[in-house]
């Protein structure tokens, strides 16, 4: 009963994030095109920049699409570091290996602190396009 609930909780989570995804983060996927792999991606809606042809050519909107691409880049990083550092930890905790642990540690703490500032860079540079398109 237990993992039949799971499930079904599974499938509503699922189910509801493809509706907001569909509504509002800027893939366009219908059942034609989910079928044959054709869903597209559109990271200017989801960001809600660029949202008309003559902001295409503006030197602010390519520092801006510089600077997220690198704090993208800089989040799969810091992402790919935990997933590491959550490894090593357990598998120091199977082989016993306390060096191997206090250095998991370190990295997971590192990569926490790493994301809390992508994060926090990521909140400020929406601000500051928030606040030059005038609030």
């Amino acid at each position: 009963m237990k993992k039949i609930f799971v499930a079904i909780v599974m499938l509503a989570i699922l189910w509801f994030s493809w509706l907001y995804a569909q509504n509002s983060a800027g893939i366009e996927c219908s059942a034609d095109q989910l079928r044959n792999g054709q869903c597209k991606f559109n990271i200017y809606d989801t960001l809600g920049i660029k949202q008309n042809s003559a902001d295409a050519s503006s030197p602010w909107l390519l520092f801006q699409d510089i600077v997220l691409s690198m704090t993208f880049f800089i989040g799969t990083l810091v992402t790919i570091v935990i997933i590491i550092a959550w490894l090593m930890f357990i598998w120091s905790g199977f082989s016993g290996d306390t060096g191997l642990q206090d250095r998991a540690r370190k990295w997971l703490i590192g990569g926490f602190v790493g994301m809390l500032l992508v994060m926090s860079s990521y909140v400020i540079i929406r601000l500051v396009q928030f606040l030059v398109r005038g609030g």
